[in-house]
């Protein structure tokens, strides 16, 4: 694992994702844990969930999204730049 992600900042990036998504952040861990998105996806908006499926079935493709700006903006912000 990349030494940049630490255990706080999982943490901080799963609470904010289960917030988004409406879950709780131990069920939503719990469940990337066991590899189970089927709840997560299910409270995505289509279009994301759609995104997300894409990039499970190609590893390629999410590893360019999380390349991406965006994606690197994100990590920047939950990190504190670390």
């Amino acid at each position: 694992m990349d030494q940049k992600f630490n255990n706080a900042s999982i943490d901080n990036l799963v609470k904010i994702v289960a917030k988004k998504l409406n879950m709780k952040p131990e069920v939503l861990r719990k469940q990337l844990e066991e590899g189970k998105f089927d709840a997560a996806i299910k409270n995505m908006n289509p279009n994301d969930a759609a995104k997300f499926q894409q990039a499970l079935k190609n590893p390629s493709m999410a590893e360019k999204m999380m390349s991406g700006s965006q994606a690197q903006s994100m990590y920047n912000k939950i990190t504190g730049g670390k």
